[in-house]
């Protein structure tokens, strides 16, 4: 009696149904946080509309600011944006941190101090901003 291949003992078996729903996209990963904090994160972006990842995102935009000069003084059209976006990741950031439980917003802060020094460091206070505004946007480069 001939032999049947694996593939059509295979295709023989019913497939079974999966338990469990299908990822629908690799996000990436946050190195530096536990799972826990991560998963918080990720129910975050998924309650308030963002996309997969962009806290991610916004943080590793935010401390590659610190690490070259400032867009804002280059001759580019788009160097502003590219401030701007940064900026504005900072204050996703900060949405994040107050939206997390305090025990994943203290290791989100954590991660975000050594950036935010830098950062501060490099910059001086604007006196022509409102005193209202969160510091990072009141502060312009050196």
């Amino acid at each position: 009696m001939p032999r049947r291949s694996p593939a059509t003992v295979r295709a023989a078996f019913k497939r079974r149904r999966r338990f469990w729903p299908a990822r629908r996209s690799a996000t990436p990963a946050f190195h530096g946080l536990p799972l826990s904090t991560q998963r918080k994160i990720r129910d975050f972006e998924r309650r308030n509309g963002l996309e997969p990842g962009a806290v991610t995102y916004a943080f590793r935009a935010w401390k590659a600011t610190g690490k070259r000069r400032d867009p804002r003084w280059g001759d580019h059209p788009t160097c502003y944006e590219e401030a701007t976006r940064a900026e504005s990741g900072r204050t996703l950031l900060e949405r994040a941190c107050l939206a997390l439980p305090s025990k994943h917003r203290r290791k989100l802060r954590t991660l975000l101090r050594q950036p935010d020094a830098t950062r501060y460091a490099q910059s001086i206070q604007d006196p022509f901003t409102p005193p209202e505004w969160p510091w990072w946007l009141r502060r312009t480069r050196v």
